[in-house]
């Protein structure tokens, strides 16, 4: 299946008064739906009124902080700790 489909049945069964363990019990039964954190990240969306079954944007490749300044700091705090 689908992520969007796993998160259909999550979305359905939280609709017909399931919570995150009921639902876990259901996924077993099933196919393996998804980890139980997942399955409990997406029903606490639903309950705040989220009706969307796809992931967020993204922005793309995350960030970093290094750089030859960030570096010379952190040094610097090892060297005034030693």
């Amino acid at each position: 299946m689908e992520k969007i489909q796993y998160r259909a049945v999550i979305n359905y069964l939280f609709l017909k008064g399931n919570i995150s363990t009921q639902i876990n019990r259901v996924k077993h039964s099933v196919q393996r739906l998804c980890t139980i954190s997942n399955l409990k990240f997406w029903v606490a969306e639903f309950k705040c009124g989220c009706t969307s079954l796809d992931d967020d944007e993204h922005s793309g490749q995350s960030k970093t902080a290094t750089t030859d300044e960030n570096i010379g700091k952190i040094h610097q705090m090892v060297l005034d700790n030693h």
